[in-house]
């Protein structure tokens, strides 16, 4: 999964519906989670919108640690352990155990709490989805790091 991975590849969909590239499924899921992670961050870490000109300031180093924050986490939480137990358990079981385990992980994080544990686990089976059909890493980085941005912006408006 270390790989770009092919970036037009499909996924089926349910109730009878045609598949779907990644390339519409990307940035849909940014869309789709963007807004639930917002609301999350701003119960949770209290952004004060007066503090939105440090936070565009902030933009670059935001977008740097997305990019790594991202990139670590896709290989540490789904990019290895999908790698070493597909042939082992099967895609199904794989893609819910990193997407339980990467749940797990943002207790303390951001998200936080029992709601950033489900939303990060649902993302996490989203993002382990799309390297399964890619055989790559790409759009698990590009939307994890999407939304990492999301959650950076905000927590510098929390003035933490």
């Amino acid at each position: 999964f270390l790989s770009r991975g092919d970036l037009r590849a499909r996924r089926p969909l349910p109730l009878g519906l045609p598949a779907a590239p990644w390339t519409v499924l990307g940035p849909a899921l940014v869309v789709l989670f963007a807004g639930p992670l917002a609301l999350q961050l701003v119960l949770k870490a209290s952004p004060d919108p007066r503090l939105l000109g440090r936070a565009l300031a902030s933009l670059p180093l935001a977008l740097a640690f997305a990019a790594f924050n991202a990139a670590q986490e896709e290989f540490r939480f789904r990019a290895v352990l999908l790698a070493r137990l597909v042939p082992v358990v099967g895609a199904g079981q794989a893609l819910l155990l990193t997407s339980a385990q990467f749940g797990l992980g943002h207790w303390f994080g951001h998200p936080s709490g029992a709601s950033g544990v489900v939303m990060a686990g649902i993302a996490g089976y989203a993002w382990g989805g799309s390297m399964l059909d890619t055989r790559g890493f790409f759009w698990a980085w590009l939307v994890h790091g999407a939304l990492d941005v999301l959650i950076f912006l905000l927590v510098v408006m929390s003035g933490r």
